[in-house]
């Protein structure tokens, strides 16, 4: 069963306020040992994009490494259990419906779900199982589709699954950005917030897709995806906010999305 608690975290985390980051992260806590989840699914921009496919983390030795420097400067790694049955049957939702996926053996954990590992290990909060996605090159449609073709495989299972989008808006807000100034990303990243807000996700799935290419974001299509795993268009989603932080011209967004029924 999907959890009703859908957090959206930016990448990286140096960048952000360290006060609001922690409180959170406080948040998201609180609600991992809450719902108990015995899966994290984690959905990002990075990591091998294909034009047209979702690509699947798949680290062979069957866990995540969270790489650490121990007090000695000696590295040593964390390891996290990679859910395969999980990845398996969702694999298998996209194939029954011609959707092709790519996997990828890549070991390591992405940093801002290697950073919740922490806290919660820090925590004595038990770890779940995780399974790391990218999305592809495609628009919004197609990753509202993967999403709820992802949740049918979701639903059929007796498990507690908590999907995690990671990203973050534009990288073209100032001139101090690496990625360069670009004068309307503000006017994006506002149409972004507005829609959320308004909860109006019609029109958020319209985004025009050069404006989204030219202002260097890279969690429009996890969030288009986490829409389509609460099947957004046709039932209540709420979106709540925690906060929205230009750090270094990036915009970076943190909430979470929760079921109002």
């Amino acid at each position: 069963m999907i959890l009703p608690f859908l957090p959206v975290l930016p990448h990286p985390l140096e960048l952000l306020n360290t006060d609001s980051l922690d409180s959170y992260y406080v948040e998201c806590i609180k609600k991992i040992k809450e719902f108990s989840p015995q899966s994290l699914v984690i959905i990002q921009s990075h990591g091998g994009l294909y034009p047209d496919s979702l690509s699947f983390h798949a680290p062979e030795e069957g866990f995540y490494e969270v790489p650490i420097v121990s007090d000695q400067d000696e590295y040593v790694a964390n390891k996290v259990p990679f859910d395969a049955a999980l990845a398996h049957q969702m694999q298998k939702s996209l194939h029954d419906y011609e959707k092709k996926t790519q996997v990828l053996e890549e070991p390591y954990l992405p940093h801002t779900a290697a950073i919740l590992q922490k806290k919660l290990q820090t925590l004595g909060v038990s770890i779940p199982r995780m399974v790391v996605l990218s999305v592809s090159l495609e628009g919004s449609q197609q990753h509202y589709e993967y999403g709820s073709l992802i949740a049918r495989a979701l639903h059929s299972d007796s498990e507690k699954v908590m999907v995690i989008a990671i990203g973050q808006l534009s990288h073209c807000l100032s001139e101090e950005s690496n990625a360069g100034y670009v004068p309307f990303a503000h006017e994006y990243d506002e149409e972004v917030l507005r829609y959320l807000s308004e909860q109006d996700y019609s029109k958020f799935m319209l985004v025009d897709p050069f404006l989204i290419q030219d202002v260097g974001e890279d969690l429009y299509r996890p969030l288009c995806f986490c829409l389509g795993v609460f099947d957004a268009l046709q039932n209540p989603l709420k979106w709540n906010q925690i906060a929205y932080e230009t750090p270094q011209g990036i915009g970076s967004l943190y909430g979470y999305f929760s079921r109002e029924d």
